[in-house]
């Protein structure tokens, strides 16, 4: 008998209007079908050479539905069904299975409950999977950190995941105060085209343990996550002034660092026999750091916008250094003369306390909106001596109606990552769009190591 099969749009569309239609109140309910083709263009010669590229956002159907089921009760649901490019089938038994043809994943960007006026006329409490959107920046938000970071496109630095949380929102006039509890540690999204964890190479040099001579071949790790079960991965909290001349907030966050870093014994997990190369294991884990900060949105005489960001944060130390047993087994078969006293090490992580900021100014020219922001430190670069210095630049075009160009770089003076993207409404219901990316920049840096991801891209979006 053969199966009917309908459109994911449809599902997800069904599902959400079958839930509004459950439920009484006031109902506020939206969706999104996105569409995006990317193609790379590094270490291709001809076109039939490049190769798609896997941000996960080939197509991707999501919706969210605010409802008030009583007064004072509001309910959120966000979420997105994302349809990667690339298929998993090795064999034709594979292809039984339908997520080894299409890949499907599921995001779930809020759900939560909200009890309003809970403990107190001014007082709000929300629990479920929620969203922060702490801080002011343009594309880089320094005390954006209780949300894990999301990485699937790398080339942007604002994209965040929902985590599980427990906030409390007090609000007077033009004072608001939120705290923030995550009982479950929620790991970044790593991205599928690059690496952004350093390689063995890096970490890890034989000839500092007297084996000159011995290479480093593949490199793995294993991955240790925080214990779940003790109940706590973060705490924060953020204090928020609006004023008829300026809005101004500070904030304090404990937690992990959702980005992964090496740190522990590099172990030994493949040795060649002719003795001039080895396989490194090293562990990652995910740090512990507090951060503290602020942030502020001014407008300047001549219809210019000013915000500045920063924190200082305070990371825990991580360092790589050898297994004792292993060397004094490599002893024992003649590959080194001696265990070195003491054991080197490899510093990941110093420990020190560093800045991350962002300052910047906008203004609008009747139909272009230009922007300058002045960054210090990447959200990928998370040592004291790693953090660098950037420019970015971006502008918004308006050329008619119904035809925008975005523009923006950013810029370590020694590289750089370019962004173009043109856009088109039709008939006030689908956007198509146009778009490339562009990165040139030496190997080792932020920038640099996201270089294979130059590419040109195709899309089109529907709101309804």
């Amino acid at each position: 008998m053969a199966r009917r099969l309908f459109p994911v749009g449809a599902v997800v569309a069904s599902l959400f209007v079958g839930i509004s239609t459950s439920l009484a109140g006031e109902i506020d309910a939206k969706g999104a079908l996105d569409s995006t083709l990317r193609v790379g263009v590094v270490d291709c010669g001809q076109v039939a050479d490049c190769r798609f590229l896997d941000f996960q956002d080939l197509i991707v159907v999501g919706g969210q539905l605010d409802v008030d089921v009583v007064p004072d009760v509001p309910v959120r649901l966000d979420a997105a069904l994302r349809l990667h490019p690339l298929q998993g089938a090795d064999t034709l038994e594979d292809t039984r299975f339908a997520n080894q043809i299409q890949f499907l994943s599921v995001d779930l960007n809020e759900a939560w409950v909200g009890l309003e006026e809970v403990l107190g006329t001014d007082i709000d409490l929300r629990i479920g999977q929620q969203r922060f959107a702490w801080g002011t920046g343009l594309g880089i938000q320094p005390t954006d950190v209780v949300n894990p970071v999301d990485l699937r496109d790398p080339t942007r630095f604002d994209q965040r995941l929902g985590t599980p949380a427990v906030s409390l929102l007090w609000a007077k006039g033009k004072a608001n105060l939120e705290l923030v509890y995550t009982p479950l540690f929620r790991p970044a999204r790593m991205p599928v085209e690059v690496n952004v964890v350093d390689g063995a190479a890096e970490l890890f040099d034989v000839a500092d343990i007297g084996g000159e001579g011995v290479q480093i071949g593949d490199f793995e790790s294993r991955t240790e996550f925080p214990d779940g079960r003790i109940g706590f991965a973060g705490v924060g909290g953020r204090f928020a002034l609006a004023t008829r001349a300026i809005d101004v907030s500070v904030m304090a966050y404990k937690g992990y660092d959702s980005i992964p870093q090496a740190g522990g014994d590099a172990r030994i997990i493949g040795f060649q026999t002719d003795n001039d190369r080895v396989d490194i294991g090293v562990p990652l884990l995910y740090p512990e750091l507090f951060v503290a900060g602020g942030d502020l949105r001014a407008p300047l005489p001549g219809d210019v916008g000013l915000w500045a960001e920063g924190v200082a944060i305070f990371p825990e130390r991580t360092a790589v250094s050898a297994s004792r047993a292993q060397l004094e087994n490599l002893v024992r078969i003649g590959t080194l003369d001696a265990v070195p006293d003491p054991l080197p090490e490899t510093v990941v992580q110093n420990g020190r306390v560093y800045p991350r900021t962002v300052v910047g100014i906008d203004r609008a020219f009747g139909r272009v909106l230009v922007s300058a922001q002045w960054v210090h430190g990447l959200p990928t670069e998370r040592s004291a001596p790693d953090v660098r210095d950037y420019a970015a630049l971006g502008a918004g075009v308006a050329i008619s109606d119904v035809t925008r160009l975005d523009l923006s770089a950013i810029s370590d003076f020694e590289g750089v990552l370019a962004t173009a993207d043109l856009s088109v409404l039709h008939r006030d219901a689908a956007t198509l769009s146009l778009g490339t990316t562009v990165i040139a920049a030496a190997s080792g840096t932020a920038l640099g190591d996201l270089r294979a991801l130059t590419h040109v891209r195709g899309g089109v979006s529907v709101v309804f």
